[in-house]
């Protein structure tokens, strides 16, 4: 069975020309809010942030000042390597 499609109508402050991605927040089939991502801009999971800075060696200290980025992504079964 084919999914039902949603159409939206979405007003964005960019050009007519417009190249790019937009994030759009919708409820029930409302679009309540839009933004343009920027070249430098992208979107992903806070995990998969983590687990980014990690593999750039990037330590991250938690407000505690003494959890680590790599003892946190234990604690909640991140991926390790």
């Amino acid at each position: 069975m084919r999914e039902k499609l949603l159409t939206l109508t979405v007003t964005i402050p960019a050009p007519d020309n417009f190249t790019g991605r937009v994030l759009i927040r919708v409820e029930t089939g409302v679009v309540l809010g839009s933004y343009v991502l920027r070249k430098n801009e992208f979107t992903t999971t806070v995990e998969s942030f983590f687990e980014s800075a990690k593999m750039a060696g990037a330590q991250i200290i938690y407000p505690d000042n003494k959890s680590t980025l790599a003892e946190k992504m234990g604690k909640i079964g991140g991926h390790h390597g």
